[in-house]
């Protein structure tokens, strides 16, 4: 990148084997992301009955002219440490445990409501097209952040003379985000709320895979954690909301018509599970067009339903 400053990173990571079935591992790393050309470049505009709510680039002139600085890339750092083990044979454990900091973390600002009485930023406005906006928004490093988080995974093997091949598996992630530092006069509840509640803390999965002969099939099902959701980041759509924990079923039966052509019908999402409609309170606040949130860790589309084939060649 011409236009952002070299940085170095690294990784070291070591290995015990205690035995062949047991050993633990360790790791320390450093990264580094540079500004997208989104995060630079990003733009969007909201027009709404009375308002009209602008995300503008970041590198424009009218984010200069209300205070936005050059975009740095965000600088972190991880540790983990975890385990890896096969007890008996066909059956697999593996556990971690980690810690990331980021600095510069990148998001959006708080909305600015527009100052009608600004001549600089009216005419600014004007000449950009964006005479109605009402309120602005830009992309800037706003945070340091801290996560800490885990993961545990185990899968058996089950192998049978007649009914074929079964595995079997399971997976738990969990994380916390907090907010070590913050550019107090750029962020508001909202900014705060997309980073820390708007993923789920904790996600939970089963699976048993299937083969026998040309047959095969596979049954998942996955937990969110609850979300925290708010539909505007100012005025009555900024009331928080909480989105309740859900559960997806995933499945899928395959045949092999021939060793390298597969034919398969399956469905993801098959209770067609939306997540927790929005209070009309807060619906209305967007014109009742939203029926559910906007943002949800498994969507808000429902259930998809496939017929799929492959050829493998």
């Amino acid at each position: 990148y011409n236009n952002i400053a070299t940085v170095e990173t690294g990784s070291v990571g070591t290995r015990y084997n205690f035995n062949k079935r047991w050993a633990i591992r360790a790791n320390v790393n450093t990264g580094y992301r540079p500004p997208t050309l989104g995060a630079l470049s990003y733009f969007y505009s909201a027009p709404y009955p009375g308002y009209t709510v602008d995300q503008i680039p970041a590198s424009s002139a009218i984010a200069k002219y209300l205070g936005a600085g050059n975009m740095k890339g965000q600088y972190s750092r991880s540790y983990s440490i975890g385990f890896d083990a096969t007890p008996v044979d066909d059956f697999h454990v593996t556990g971690n445990l980690y810690y990331i900091a980021i600095n510069g973390r990148m998001g959006s600002t708080k909305s600015y409501t527009v100052d009608k009485n600004d001549s600089v930023l009216m005419e600014m406005l004007k000449n950009a097209s964006l005479g109605s906006a009402t309120s602005l928004s830009y992309y800037a490093n706003l945070y340091n952040t801290q996560t800490f988080g885990g993961d545990f995974s185990a899968d058996y093997t089950l192998h049978t003379q007649n009914l074929g091949q079964f595995r079997f598996a399971m997976g738990i992630n969990f994380s916390d985000n907090e907010i070590r530092s913050e550019k107090s006069n750029l962020v508001n509840d909202y900014t705060k709320t997309m980073v820390l509640h708007a993923a789920p803390k904790n996600r939970e999965q089963i699976s048993v895979n299937w083969t026998r002969g040309r047959w095969s099939a596979s049954v998942q099902e996955l937990r969110y954690g609850s979300i925290i959701y708010m539909a505007a980041p100012t005025g009555p759509g900024s009331v928080p909301f909480k989105q309740n924990p859900g559960f997806i079923t995933n499945l899928e039966v395959d045949y092999k018509i021939l060793p390298r052509w597969t034919v398969g019908v399956g469905a993801n999402n098959v209770g067609n599970k939306h997540p927790t409609r929005v209070p009309s309170a807060i619906a209305n606040t967007q014109q009742g067009l939203a029926k559910y949130a906007s943002y949800s860790p498994y969507g808000f589309s429902g259930g998809m339903y496939y017929v799929k084939t492959s050829l493998d060649f």
